[in-house]
């Protein structure tokens, strides 16, 4: 397990892949790095492919889909696939391995730091964020950009002016489309009459 922005996120590769919702974030990811035939046979694995199957799509050197492991572990699959033997042993010993290096290989290419710039990954974390959208907020009202940005826009230092502030700074963070009714709300409780992209940009300057 992994932690990003306060959220706990499964480990990348087999146990990602799992998750409802970060599997197929995960798998557009790969076929992008032109790495799908990793998650394939990981799929492939846990659907309880036929061995032929399996051996034909991943392990055969000819395949195009053929995962990139050592000759030493691929041999013993090899012979026994040249006398048609898929069904001994041999292969549950294997593809084990096989599996373990797969998923090694996963992990090794792909950082949860470069998974975080990924776009739909980042959709899907800030709708986790704006779930617990209460305390959110309250720690942007926290802050000390939101006094800065009620005096920039030259609102009074209250409690519900920060509350407003630390909404829409959030959600101009996490939820665009929730920051309309706040900024609104901003721009009417300003002393000097702010127009909603004034209100926008002071809050963008201030947080970053």
């Amino acid at each position: 397990m992994w932690k990003y922005d306060g959220l706990t996120y499964p480990d990348v590769g087999a146990e990602m892949l799992k998750h409802k919702k970060l599997g197929p974030i995960l798998r557009a990811h790969m076929k992008a790095q032109l790495m799908a035939e990793n998650y394939m046979f990981i799929d492939a694995m846990g659907a309880n492919m036929k061995t032929k199957t399996i051996y034909d799509r991943f392990i055969d050197t000819s395949s195009a889909e053929a995962v990139n492991i050592s000759h030493t572990m691929r041999e013993p699959m090899i012979r026994a696939a040249e006398i048609g033997d898929f069904s001994s042993p041999i292969w549950v010993k294997s593809l084990k391995p096989v599996y373990r290096e797969v998923n090694k290989l996963i992990a090794t290419n792909i950082f949860p730091s470069t998974l975080v710039k990924n776009k739909a990954f980042r959709a899907y974390h800030n709708s986790r964020k704006w779930k617990n959208k209460a305390n959110l907020i309250n720690k942007y009202k926290l802050r000390k950009e939101t006094k800065k940005v009620a005096k920039i826009l030259d609102m009074e230092l209250t409690a519900d002016n920060f509350e407003i502030i630390a909404e829409a700074a959030a959600a101009l963070e996490y939820e665009p489309k929730s920051a309309l009714k706040p900024i609104t709300l901003i721009a009417n409780s300003s002393k000097k009459k702010q127009s909603a992209n004034s209100v926008k940009a002071a809050i963008r300057k201030s947080f970053g």
